[in-house]
């Protein structure tokens, strides 16, 4: 059988899991080896306004940055117990490239996600265990469980984890985005902040500390300015992600940083995110598949109404 292998994953860190997840399933139903993909440092926007940028995109990052060893990601030992369970034998890349069969990441990405909405959807999808496993087994690696519990212990004391997309293109339903929205209502981030917050103190009214995920680069406006509005007009402290005191534990890139605030979001007793963000949906699967059981207090704010909506996804008995 032929090895099947992609040289590397692509998107954000939990389209790549989902790349890899789908890569694994069809090792298993053809009984294949694989080679290993990198995953990627992915950056979304790519500034090219000068030279300096375009040199570091088209060589430095290209060829130093944008690679990330998948067991700089993953614990390998834990990984191990995976491969070793559904008896997925692993062979080395620079051979399989030339002698086995590729695969596309975006073809994988979309079987990834159907394999996700059926376990999502299916108590009896035939693959189930193996999607639990794969959230059960891949867990951070110890180089990135310190810089985890790095950040983590900084952040603490707080009472939830809240992942703010208040990017003006991000989707709120299917056919709609905040741009869309009546400009009277949410035309710009800090507003949308403020529909956000509403329902988060109408649904919880007893939170006071809110760890906040959100993506830096597409902020419009300061982290201090959302500060500000959350504290002055609903009594809330927000905390983030800051620079670490210790350079061997700052993240080296974008990957590292989604890691840290995925893996806090995960961990976390209370919850706050949106039905059309991976992050939300792998987040949850996630504690499910490592806990055990089905995870309360997570909430979706971007549904109708004026309070928040708990994420049902999960809860096959609904």
């Amino acid at each position: 059988m032929k090895t099947l292998f992609l040289k590397r994953t692509g998107g954000g860190l939990n389209n790549q899991k989902m790349i890899f997840l789908a890569l694994l399933i069809e090792a298993i139903e053809k009984n294949a080896p694989i080679a290993l993909p990198y995953f990627i440092n992915f950056i979304a926007k790519k500034r090219n306004k000068n030279l300096k940028d375009k040199f570091y995109f088209s060589y430095t990052y290209k060829f130093f940055h944008r690679d990330i060893d998948l067991f700089t990601v993953f614990d390998e030992k834990s990984a191990n117990v995976f491969f070793s369970k559904y008896k997925i034998k692993i062979n080395n890349y620079t051979t399989s490239r030339y002698t086995g069969e590729k695969h596309n990441p975006d073809k994988l990405f979309f079987k990834g996600e159907s394999i996700v909405n059926e376990f999502l959807n299916n108590h009896d999808y035939k693959n189930r265990n193996i999607v639990i496993d794969f959230f059960k087994y891949f867990i951070p690696s110890a180089y990135m469980e310190k810089k985890i519990d790095y950040f983590t212990a900084h952040a603490l004391p707080y009472d939830a984890v809240c992942q703010l997309r208040i990017e003006s293109d991000w989707p709120l339903d299917i056919e709609d985005s905040w741009e869309k929205k009546p400009n009277s209502v949410n035309s710009t981030p800090l507003e949308r902040c403020n529909h956000i917050f509403k329902k988060i103190k109408k649904t919880l009214p007893s939170l006071k500390t809110i760890y906040i995920t959100y993506d830096k680069s597409a902020l419009t406006c300061s982290f201090k300015d959302i500060e500000n509005l959350a504290r002055d007009e609903f009594g809330f402290t927000l905390k983030e992600k800051n620079s670490a005191v210790n350079n061997e534990l700052t993240p080296k890139n974008a990957l590292e940083a989604s890691i840290i605030d995925f893996e806090i979001a995960a961990r976390s007793n209370i919850f706050i995110g949106t039905d059309m963000s991976t992050f939300t949906s792998i987040s949850a699967i996630t504690k499910f598949c490592r806990d055990g059981y089905l995870p309360k207090d997570r909430y979706l704010y971007n549904l109708p109404g004026e309070g928040l909506f708990l994420d049902k996804k999960l809860d096959l008995n609904n």
